[in-house]
C-alpha cells in the first residue's frame, strides 16, 4: 500500500531485546537491576556455551582479622569452590603483598558432590574451606590475597584470586573517639553501649560547657579529652563518631583533618543525627558534606510525623555482618528515621531500613568508611537488663565494620582534555580499574581542585 506523503510516520522505538548470556553475573541481587517500564516490552533470553563442561575454579572469600598484635599468629579461612575439573588438581596460594607465602594442592575429589538422582560426581560444586597461618612480624599493613592457579581452558579467570587487608598493631582494642557538642539522652545511652565494648579503647569529648574557665575544669576532673587540632591528632584514632555538632564552629585545619583521616589515612566515622544546626543538613563545609553517605532533604531535614516500624536488614546488610537478623529479634519495638532522605548517594550502601527510609547507610570514600546512624530516639535501643540490649549490638558491629582499613583494590587513571569549542574549561576523565584492571563500576569519585571537592558522575 502507498503511504499519503501527508500521513505523519511515528518514530520506531525499542518493543524488545533479544540477550545472550552464559549465565555469569557480576551482582546477583535481583533488585539491583531497574525494572523494565513498558510491560509491553519483550525479552528473550539465550543461554550460550560449550557443548562439553568448562573448568572453573571461584575463590569465593578470604577472611582474616582485620588487625593482629605484633609478634602473633592469625587464621586466614578461604573457601573455594570448583566444577568441571576432569581430574585436574587445583593449587590454592597465599600472597602477602604480592608474594607467595604458603600453598594448598587439592585433589579433584575434594569439590565432589554427589548428584542426588545418580552417583555421578563430576559436575561438584561444594564449597571447600581452607585454613592458613600467617605471622606478623612487623607493624603495618598488608595486603593478603588467596589466588588459585588456573587450570587447563578455565573458562573464567575473573574469580580466581581475592584479597583482604590486615593491620599489624601494638594494640589490637581499636582507639575510638566519641565527640558531641551536645548532651543528650541519645548521647549518654550511645556512650554506654560503647563502654561495654570490649574491643574498643575509647575517648570521650564533649564540647558542652561554653564558658572557658569551666570547660577547662571540667575537662581534668572529668578525664574528657578535646578534638584534635591537627591531622596527626586525628590519625591516632581508627574511628571517629560524631555526635550532636555544629560543622561551622570547626577550625578549617580540623575540617581538613577529619575529611583526611577517613580518606587517606582509612579511619571508620560514624555519624549520629542532630537537631537544627548540630545535624547534618546544616553542614556547609563541601568535604564534609561529601562524606555523608546520603542526600537529604534540607527543606524539610528532620521527619516530623515519625511512622515507626520494624527495622529491616537489606541483603547488604545481614552481608556485612554488622547485626544479624536473629539478634533483631530481641528487639520487637518499632523504630523510626529520623532525617528526611530523598535518596542514597551512587555508591552509598544501605544496610536497614524503616518503612522504606534507610536507617543505616555506608559508603567508601578513599580508603575509609563513613556511615550514617538515621534513626530516631536511639536511647530507647539501651536495655541495662539485656547487656546493652540492641543498641550495644549494633554500636559494636558498626565499630567493627568501619574500623576495617580496607584494601586500595581500585586505582584511578585521571585524564584530562581541554574542549576545542570551550578554551576556558577543562574536562577530566577518570578511569577506575580494580587490581586485576577489570572496570569498577559504582565507584565515588572525588575530584580536589584547589580545596574544592568535586563529585564525579559515573557515565554508561
Amino acid at each position: 500500500d502507498n503511504i499519503d506523503e501527508n500521513q505523519t510516520v511515528k518514530k520506531s522505538k525499542v518493543t524488545g531485546a533479544v540477550i545472550f548470556t552464559d549465565g555469569q553475573a557480576d551482582d546477583k541481587n535481583i533488585y539491583a537491576y531497574l525494572p523494565v517500564r513498558s510491560e509491553d516490552f519483550q525479552l528473550l533470553l539465550i543461554g550460550i556455551g560449550s557443548r562439553a563442561p568448562q573448568s572453573d575454579i571461584a575463590i569465593k572469600s578470604i577472611s582474616a582479622p582485620s588487625r593482629i598484635a605484633i609478634d602473633t599468629a592469625c587464621k586466614v579461612q578461604v573457601v573455594v569452590t570448583a566444577k568441571n575439573l576432569q581430574n585436574q588438581p587445583i593449587t590454592i596460594e597465599l600472597l602477602k603483598d604480592d608474594y607467595v607465602i604458603d600453598s594448598r594442592q587439592l585433589p579433584t575429589d575434594t569439590f565432589a558432590q554427589k548428584n542426588r538422582r545418580s552417583s555421578s560426581s563430576s559436575l561438584g560444586t561444594k564449597d571447600v574451606t581452607i585454613d592458613f597461618a600467617v605471622g606478623a612480624e612487623r607493624l603495618g599493613s598488608y595486603t593478603l590475597s588467596a589466588r588459585a592457579k588456573a587450570v587447563e581452558q578455565e573458562v573464567n579467570l575473573a574469580n580466581n584470586i581475592r584479597s583482604t587487608m590486615v593491620e599489624v598493631v601494638e594494640e589490637t582494642r581499636l582507639k575510638v573517639l566519641f565527640y558531641s557538642q551536645q548532651a543528650s539522652f541519645n548521647i549518654g545511652k550511645v556512650r554506654q553501649a560503647l563502654a561495654r565494648d570490649t574491643k574498643i579503647r575509647l575517648d570521650l569529648a564533649l564540647d558542652v560547657i561554653k564558658t572557658p574557665v569551666l570547660s577547662e575544669d571540667a575537662y581534668k576532673r572529668s578525664g574528657y579529652v578535646k578534638l584534635p587540632d591537627n591531622r596527626d591528632g586525628f590519625y591516632k584514632y581508627d574511628i571517629i563518631i560524631l555526635g550532636s555538632c555544629n560543622l561551622d564552629s570547626l577550625t578549617g585545619t580540623q575540617l581538613d583533618s577529619l575529611y583526611s583521616f577517613v580518606v587517606d589515612r582509612g579511619g571508620g566515622l560514624i555519624l549520629l543525627p542532630g537537631k537544627a544546626e548540630f545535624g547534618l543538613s546544616a553542614w556547609r563545609n563541601k568535604k564534609a558534606k561529601a562524606l555523608i553517605p546520603v542526600i537529604l532533604d534540607h527543606d524539610e531535614p528532620a521527619i516530623q510525623q515519625h511512622s515507626p516500624g520494624k527495622i529491616e536488614l537489606t541483603l547488604e546488610g545481614i552481608d556485612s555482618k554488622v547485626i544479624s537478623p536473629a539478634q533483631l529479634k530481641d528487639y520487637d519495638e518499632p523504630a523510626s528515621a529520623y532525617y528526611q532522605i530523598i535518596n542514597t548517594k551512587p555508591a552509598a550502601t544501605t544496610l536497614a531500613l524503616v518503612e522504606d527510609t534507610p536507617i543505616i547507610s555506608v559508603h567508601r570514600v578513599g580508603r575509609g568508611r563513613v556511615c550514617l546512624l538515621n534513626a530516631s530516639k536511639l536511647f530507647l535501643w539501651y536495655r541495662e537488663d539485656l547487656q546493652g540490649g540492641l543498641l550495644y549490638k549494633l554500636m559494636a558491629g558498626l565499630t567493627a565494620y568501619v574500623g576495617r582499613i580496607t584494601n586500595l583494590e581500585a586505582g584511578v587513571r585521571l585524564f584530562a582534555e581541554r574542549p576545542t569549542d570551550q578554551a576556558n574549561k577543562i574536562k577530566f576523565n577518570a578511569y577506575v580499574c580494580d587490581k586485576s584492571f577489570v572496570p569498577v563500576t559504582g565507584a565515588n569519585v572525588l575530584l580536589n581542585i584547589a580545596d574544592e571537592v568535586l563529585s564525579m558522575n559515573e557515565l554508561g
